[in-house]
């Protein structure tokens, strides 16, 4: 059990964090600046991305938001972080190559 090296990368984008989730890959997420979280360090599950429309004809616009579904350490089951309230949220990602 001792001796073995893990490498672990930065993730760039939130993009490629899904990416490493999609292969079974653990994302580790260093978030500050959360309402909800503050500065704290959750692991990433899973996500869910829901796109909808404002507007109509050649003034629609499309929007994306993103659902993060973490485990957090303060509960036994996985919550969902909404990221799109968090102004001042920033995140920095690694995973497990």
């Amino acid at each position: 059990m001792y001796g073995n090296n893990i490498d672990v990368v930065e993730v760039p984008t939130l993009s490629a964090a899904f990416g490493r989730v999609l292969q079974q890959k653990p994302v580790f997420l260093g978030i500050n600046g959360s309402t909800t979280y503050f500065d704290h360090a959750v692991v990433l599950m899973g996500y869910r991305l829901y796109e909808y429309t404002e507007g109509w004809w050649i003034f629609a616009r499309t929007y994306s938001i993103s659902f993060l579904e973490v485990a957090d350490g303060w509960y036994n089951d996985s919550k969902f972080l909404d990221i799109n309230t968090d102004s001042n949220i920033t995140m920095v990602m690694y995973c497990i190559t």
